[in-house]
């Protein structure tokens, strides 16, 4: 906010918070599906093929659970700076 003008729109910083928050929740169950369809695999899948490719989807999983948490992070963050926005409007109008 600068000059006593509004340079962001509470309202579509609300509407990309939701659409953050339904696609970080769409990878944490992508991710556990991918998981448990992985490990039905491995029953029939067992030589060491299949437990490198278990290594590699592993460290794929914890970039995955990164990108989750900093998009919680950034997602209660983007929340707290719509709040000021709205308090701002608030007081303006």
């Amino acid at each position: 906010m600068s000059d006593g003008r509004m340079e962001v729109d509470p309202k579509m910083q609300r509407e990309f918070i939701e659409v953050l928050n339904r696609k970080i929740y769409d990878i944490g169950r992508m991710t556990e599906l991918f998981e448990s369809r992985l490990t039905l695999l491995g029953h029939k899948w067992t030589d060491r093929e299949y437990e490198e490719f278990r290594k590699k989807i592993a460290g794929l999983k914890v970039v995955l659970a990164a990108f989750v948490e900093e998009g919680r992070r950034l997602s209660a963050e983007l929340a707290r700076s719509a709040t000021l926005a709205e308090d701002y409007q608030k007081i303006r109008d």
